[in-house]
């Protein structure tokens, strides 16, 4: 008879919670949060979308923590003696447990969109199972705190400010960065991410960082766990052999979810360091299988990622066609840059290292700054410029394979012009006049005829010492004052860029960092021409 109430209440606070207007509300926004930042543009892995997952856990939660806090303050104000044959321990137990299915089940619209089944993209990477139930843990920890905080702290008072505050920051947030301060804004900041970093202690599990999930999932079943335990405690109003059991049952797991906590942070740390180390071991996750394919170029990544390669292809390959057969042998090897940090912290996934060309991590496949980088790192390959090319070091300015290798970065593209401009925009330095509109010139002849010119000339072409004046004539085109007039606007579009016959070496932009008041000073200097 008792079990039968129990599972009968457990049900009727289940359905009471699932209907609660904050609970759908909550829900509702951060399944609209999951869609608006999908794109199939993004080429994913299971583990970005895992984190995608955890990402856009924080709404749901906070839905379900609210949803349970008012059954758990009706409990703490008003309990039910007189209208159900079950002791509070009893009424408490069917709540949390109905709390914590509620939070757990609040998370899976989230969790559905997060995996894109309406998506013919492949999905790339091997998925643990178990890193999918980490959002519903954590809808049904932070659950499991909502009925504690209802017992402890039954006013109402809390759950009014929470849904007053946090509409009004998220929206103060995403507005405007020059409105003023909003008072007691660093205070929300605050609480947010402590309960940001209580739910979700380790980081990012992509590409594929699964051996921190049996830690996440402890962790999170701890906090749970806590969070029961302090409702029991308060649920016990005389002090008992329960209420010492349910004290020293919560201090030992508060103690277990520090220790836990403690040892996630370590093994996020050794993760990383091995990563940056340039090595995979098992304690990281499951070593994948390098597989490789050969078209002009050699394309290498990871077993489960062979359908990113078109994508790399249709990028690099239009650059390796246009330049000359005897060329192609010295050209980089083009590899997935996912694992194993090959790339030095600070510098872009896009710079050549040792012979290799390196995807970025995240690729958008309608983004014409994936495809260019790419691009860019072939055709400064092959016409010989110095790998990681860093403006401040060195220029090809001024010399003739620098038409070439912006001719050869906008190979591929849909709209060549609108494709080299874009990418003389990104320029930290004002590129020279003449070097731009001599690859302008390029644009206008036919593609086989400029590649049988590279054909003719290409050794003096990449010749350091070779002026830019000379390519027109080495490429058979010739550079016109309307060429010069667009080359010049199209130049003086960069970002930061020097003004042509200044005297001065250096730029120097002074900027007022608003938040401190003091000044901040970007100094750029103009770099040597590279040999």
């Amino acid at each position: 008879m008792r079990a039968r109430a129990v599972a009968a209440l457990t049900r009727l606070e289940f359905w009471r919670m699932l209907r609660n207007p904050v609970l759908l509300v909550a829900v509702g926004y951060g399944a609209w949060e999951q869609w608006s930042s999908q794109t199939t543009a993004v080429m994913m892995d299971w583990g970005a979308v895992v984190d995608s997952m955890i990402d856009n856990a924080p709404y749901a939660a906070a839905g379900a923590f609210l949803a349970a806090f008012f059954p758990g303050s009706r409990e703490r104000r008003y309990g039910a003696d007189s209208a159900l044959p079950l002791s509070p321990r009893l009424r408490l137990a069917a709540l949390l447990a109905a709390a914590v299915a509620v939070g757990a089940l609040a998370l899976v619209p989230t969790g559905v969109l997060a995996a894109r089944p309406w998506s013919e993209a492949e999905i790339a990477g091997v998925l643990d199972p178990a890193a999918l139930a980490i959002p519903p843990g954590v809808g049904a920890a932070a659950a499991a705190g909502g009925v504690a905080v209802g017992m402890w702290f039954p006013s109402w008072a809390l759950p009014a400010l929470l849904i007053a505050v946090v509409p009004v920051y998220r929206l103060t947030w995403a507005l405007a960065i020059e409105l003023p301060a909003v008072p007691g804004r660093t205070m929300v900041e605050g609480v947010f991410l402590v309960g940001w970093e209580m739910l979700m202690p380790t980081g990012s599990y992509s590409p594929g960082l699964w051996s921190m999930v049996p830690g996440h999932l402890g962790f999170l079943a701890l906090l749970a766990s806590v969070g029961c335990g302090l409702a029991l405690i308060r649920a016990e109003r005389r002090r008992s052999r329960a209420r010492l059991a349910a004290v020293a049952a919560t201090a030992l797991f508060t103690t277990g979810a520090l220790g836990t906590y403690t040892l996630i942070e370590r093994m996020e740390t050794r993760v990383r360091d091995t990563l940056l180390g340039g090595e995979w071991t098992a304690a990281v996750g499951p070593v994948p299988d390098r597989v490789c394919e050969e078209l002009i170029l050699e394309y290498c990544g990871y077993a489960t990622y062979e359908s990113w390669f078109p994508v790399w292809q249709r990028a690099a390959e239009p650059v390796a066609a246009a330049l000359p057969e005897r060329v192609r042998a010295d050209l980089p090897t083009v590899q997935q840059s996912t694992y194993a940090g090959e790339t030095t912290v600070g510098h872009d996934a896009q710079m050549l290292e040792n012979g290799v060309a390196y995807t970025p991590a995240a690729w958008e496949t309608d983004a014409e700054w994936a495809r260019t980088g790419l691009a860019e790192a072939i055709a400064l390959a092959a016409v010989g410029a110095p790998e990681r090319l860093q403006r401040e070091e060195c220029t090809l300015d001024g010399q003739a394979r620098h038409p070439v290798a912006l001719w050869l970065i906008v190979q591929g593209a849909d709209d060549e012009k609108a494709s080299l401009e874009e990418y003389l925009s990104l320029s930290l330095t004002r590129p020279s006049a003449r070097d731009v509109a001599t690859a302008l010139a390029l644009l206008e002849r036919p593609d086989g005829a400029v590649s049988e010119a590279l054909a003719r000339n290409w050794e003096e072409l990449v010749d350091p010492a070779t002026p830019v004046e000379r390519a027109g004539a080495l490429l058979g085109v010739e550079v016109a004052p309307r060429h010069m007039a667009e080359a010049s606007d199209m130049a003086g579009r960069s970002w930061f860029a020097f003004e042509e016959g200044g005297e001065a070496d250096a730029w120097v932009m002074t900027e007022a960092v608003p938040e401190s008041g003091s000044e901040l000073e970007v100094e750029l200097i103009r770099p040597a021409s590279c040999t």
